[in-house]
C-alpha cells in the first residue's frame, strides 16, 4: 500500500464492497477455523496462532483472536442482523490496517443491555442504530457506522479499557492517550479522513477535554503506528532543546537529488540535517536493505545523518537524537 503524502489512499465510500477484505471468505461446511456458531474460515488465512497468543496478553480479558477482525465483523452480523457494525470493527472493514484483529468484534443497536465479547460472540453495545451507512459483502448489505462515528466510537472504548494494544511507554502520556492518537493518526491516513467531522462525531459521546488533548497530538502523516509513538519521543526531546514541530522539525521531509525523490524522511530536522525514519519488517529483505544501503550512501553525500529506528532501537532514540543534535548544532557553531 502506498501512502505517501505525494498519493493519499481513497477514502471510504457509503455503499462500497468490502468482499475482498475477507480472505478465504466464509463457510458453513465446518471445515477450517470457527469464527463463531456459524461460520468457519480457511484456516490458512487465520493469524498465525503464535501471533494471535502474544496479542491475548493484551487484551482487557485475554481472548485470543484467529480470525481476522473484517472476517469476524461479517459472521457475527450474519447471526445479528438487527445490529450495526461499529467502532474498530467498521474501521476495519474500512480498511484500517492496525489494532483491530486482537479486538472485539463490536455491534451496536437497541438491545436489553450490553453484551460483553466472547472469541465466538461480539461485543454489542446498546446505542442507537440511526446514523448509519452501509457495506457490501456475501451478497448482503450491512449497515455500518460512518467512519468519522466509528473513529469516535473506538476512541470511546479506547478511554474506558475496552480496546487496548501494546505500546511504547513515553513520558508523559498515558498508555490510553498513546493509543487514541496511534487510532486518529491511522484514520486520518490510511483512510484520508479530515480530522473536525472526527471531532464533531465524538461530541456527547467522548469526554471533549480529553478528545481536544490527543487530537491536537495527531498527525495525518504517520504511516504507522510505531512512527506516532517515535513522533512523541521526538517530541519530548524536541522542548528539552528547544525545537518546535513544523519549524525546526518536521514530518515526511523529502530529500532530492537533482530532480528525483531520493527519500522521505518520517522526521526530519533539515536545519541540521539530520533525517529520522522508522523501518518497519518489511526492511529486512534483501532488496529493501540494498535499497536502503543506495539511500544512506546518497544522504551522507549531502552530508545528511540518517538515524533508522526499529522496534528494538525505540528505546535508545532519544540520547542518539540529543547527542546528534547537540554535536551538530556545535559544528555549525563552530
Amino acid at each position: 500500500m502506498n501512502t505517501s503524502p505525494f498519493n493519499p489512499p481513497q477514502p471510504p465510500r457509503n455503499g462500497m464492497s468490502v468482499d475482498g477484505k475477507m480472505p478465504g471468505g466464509l463457510h458453513t461446511n465446518g471445515l477450517g477455523l470457527p469464527v463463531n456458531g456459524t461460520f468457519t474460515m480457511p484456516s490458512g488465512f487465520a493469524r498465525p496462532p503464535e501471533l494471535a497468543h502474544q496479542h491475548s496478553f493484551d487484551h482487557p480479558r485475554r481472548i485470543t483472536y484467529r480470525a481476522p477482525a473484517t472476517t469476524r465483523a461479517v459472521a457475527m452480523w450474519l447471526e445479528h442482523p438487527h445490529l450495526t457494525i461499529c467502532g474498530l470493527s467498521a474501521l476495519a472493514l474500512f480498511g484500517l490496517p492496525f489494532f483491530a484483529d486482537s479486538n472485539d468484534t463490536t455491534l451496536r443497536g437497541m438491545t436489553r443491555r450490553k453484551q460483553l465479547a466472547t472469541q465466538f460472540t461480539p461485543l454489542i453495545l446498546r446505542r442507537p442504530a440511526d446514523t448509519t451507512w452501509t457495506v457490501r459483502a456475501c451478497g448482503y448489505v450491512i449497515p455500518i457506522s460512518p467512519p468519522e462515528l466509528a473513529v469516535a466510537e473506538t476512541l470511546q472504548l479506547i478511554r474506558h479499557g475496552t480496546y487496548s494494544w501494546q505500546v511504547y511507554p513515553v513520558d508523559g502520556y498515558d498508555p490510553t492517550d498513546i493509543r487514541a492518537i496511534q487510532l486518529i493518526d491511522a484514520s486520518l491516513r490510511h483512510l484520508s479522513l479530515p480530522l473536525t467531522p472526527i471531532l464533531t462525531a465524538g461530541r456527547g459521546m467522548v469526554n471533549q477535554r480529553w478528545l481536544k488533548k490527543v487530537s491536537g497530538l495527531s498527525s495525518a502523516l504517520a504511516d504507522s503506528p510505531k512512527e506516532t509513538e517515535m513522533r512523541l519521543l521526538i517530541l519530548a526531546l524536541c522542548r528539552e532543546l528547544g525545537l518546535e514541530l513544523g519549524v525546526d522539525l518536521v514530518e515526511q521531509h523529502a530529500l532530492m537529488g537533482g530532480d528525483k525523490i531520493i527519500t522521505v524522511f518520517d522526521l526530519a530536522i533539515p536545519g541540521l540535517r539530520i533525517g529520522i525514519m522508522y523501518d518497519g519488517e518489511h526492511h529486512l529483505t534483501r532488496q529493501q536493505r540494498d535499497r536502503d544501503s543506495r539511500i544512506n550512501i546518497e544522504c551522507a553525500k549531502q552530508d545528511w545523518a540518517v538515524i533508522r529506528v526499529t522496534a528494538g532501537t525505540l528505546h535508545s532514540l532519544p540520547d542518539t537524537l540529543r547527542q546528534l543534535v547537540l554535536a551538530r548544532r556545535g559544528f555549525l557553531q563552530g
